[in-house]
């Protein structure tokens, strides 16, 4: 689904996120991984080869819960304005504390 997604001709890229992340052929693609890739290209302004990029480099951003992590640290930091917005790496998979910390950081500049 990857591959016809992001219109990959090299094998090669789906292969290395399966080998970094084993458990996206267990995802849903429906339920799970459509609507993360969709708020991912909607976060990058529909910018597809960037969205692939960072989802080559960390596939494991595909394993953090949509509902429960990834939209709210987003739309925290569209709450208290940040302007320039985190590395997805660091929204995504920040422990809770570290997250806390980054956000208290980020409204005492």
């Amino acid at each position: 689904w990857i591959e016809k997604r992001f219109n990959l001709r090299d094998k090669s890229a789906v292969r290395d996120m399966i080998c970094k992340c084993p458990a996206l052929l267990s995802y849903n693609v429906k339920s799970n991984l459509e609507p993360k890739i969709a708020f991912l290209m909607k976060v990058l302004g529909g910018d597809e080869s960037k969205a692939l990029a960072i989802l080559a480099h960390n596939p494991t951003l595909l394993s953090y819960s949509l509902e429960k992590r990834i939209q709210p640290r987003w739309e925290q930091c569209q709450e208290i304005g940040l302007s320039k917005m985190p590395a997805l790496t660091t929204l995504i998979m920040s422990t809770n504390d570290n997250w806390d910390d980054y956000l208290e950081r980020k409204m005492e500049q």
